[in-house]
């Protein structure tokens, strides 16, 4: 069964004016969206996407939360005096806060908590 080419691209071009964005559509959609406007949003690429920025974000000041950790840690022990209440303790509880900040909105930002199926429920 071999199709024509004149109507192949005659349907392609229909296909494509049917399912376009119109005018307003495309002034208000993103980046994401008209890349993902032909393929196909539910296997994931979709959303990583979407949530690339927060994740980025949560990422680096979990950085800068370990960083201000390992320098308060090294100054403290070169000190041989390991307290909290010193400027670098404060510095490593600081540290310490914005880690679990960032490990804490990380997780609750996930979408999707899929429970793991039950084996004995077969």
């Amino acid at each position: 069964m071999d199709a024509n080419a004149d109507s192949v691209q005659k349907l392609r071009k229909l296909y494509q004016q049917e399912l376009a964005f119109s005018d307003a559509q495309l002034a208000e959609a993103s980046l994401d969206d008209i890349l993902f406007q032909f393929r196909n949003k539910s296997y994931g690429a979709y959303s990583l996407r979407q949530s690339y920025q927060k994740t980025l974000a949560y990422a680096l000041s979990g950085a800068l939360g370990l960083g201000l950790m390992m320098i308060a840690l090294l100054h403290l022990i070169s000190q041989k005096n390991w307290t909290y209440w010193s400027p670098w303790g404060m510095v490593w509880i600081i540290g310490v806060g914005i880690v679990a900040g960032a490990v804490v909105m990380y997780f609750l930002q996930q979408e999707r908590w899929e429970p793991v199926p039950n084996r004995d429920a077969r």
